[in-house]
This record gives structure tokens, sequence and C-alpha cells, in this order.
């Protein structure tokens, strides 16, 4: 029998801050160009006697285009990570935080914008890309934000 190990960093929740959409198509266009951009931010950090606690905010802008049309969403996922180990150094817990915190949130946007786009067209819907984590969190050292392409 193995034992999986168990992490000390936990998700807490989330919550959706901000959620628009704009959709002028009826069914999806199987030749639709779409867009996506991610990025983050690290809302608070803070440390006491019981560990860390950290926020992030992930947002997510998306547009499909086909023709002249453009269907948009926009996301901003609010998360909040606990760490119950106050021995590790504060640039360790932000990097869990950045890197496991955002997987975590990008797979409930994933999800969020999936569902929304399925009850959205009457035929069709968004399953975002998966992203690497560490790119993105690499490229926020350099103040950029990442883009995907489809089509």
């Amino acid at each position: 029998m193995s034992i999986a190990p168990n992490s000390q960093f936990v998700f807490v929740g989330s919550k959706i801050k901000k959620l628009t959409f704009t959709n002028p198509f009826i069914n999806l266009p199987a030749n639709a160009k779409y867009t996506v951009e991610v990025d983050y931010s690290v809302d608070s950090f803070t440390k006491d006697e019981n560990g860390y606690r950290g926020i992030i905010t992930l947002n997510v802008k998306m547009k499909i285009r086909h023709k002249r049309n453009i269907s948009s969403l926009s996301i901003d996922l609010e998360g909040c990570f606990d760490l119950s180990d106050d021995s590790i150094a504060d640039d360790i817990f932000e990097k869990m935080l950045q890197l496991n915190g955002v997987t975590m949130l990008y797979s409930i946007a994933r999800s969020i914008i999936q569902s929304i786009t399925s009850q959205s067209f009457l035929d069709g819907s968004v399953a975002l890309p998966m992203i690497n984590v560490v790119s993105l969190y690499d490229s926020k050292k350099q103040d950029e934000v990442i883009k995907y392409k489809k089509g």
C-alpha cells in the first residue's frame, strides 16, 4: 500500500472577482481563431506564528475572431492559499504561491470558461490550452504577459 505525500501548501478557496463576456455568435465557428492572454498578481502575502497566507489574482482574457465578429471573455479569479510551515523562507512560499497557486487557479478558470461557452453557443465550447506556468512565472520577472493563439 502506498501513501500519497501530503502537502502543507493548502488551497483555501477561490472566487470570481470579475467576469465579462460578449458573444455575437450563435454557434462557435469551426474555423474561428482565438487568442488567450494570461497574467496574475500577488495581492497579499502574510506570515504569522501559524505559517503563511497568500492571495493571488489570475486574469485570463480570451478573444474568438471569425470574419468581422469578435467574442470576448475576461475573468479575474482570486485564490487564497495557506502554508502551515513557518520555517521556510518567504521567497520559497512566494514562489510556491505563484507556481502552484496559478496552476490551481488556471485549471478552475479553464473549467469556468468551458462551462460558460458551452452554455452560450448553440454548438461547441472553448477548451483553453494548458499553459507552461514556469514560463509564465519567468515572464513575470520580466513583466510580460503570456499570449497563446489558436488558428
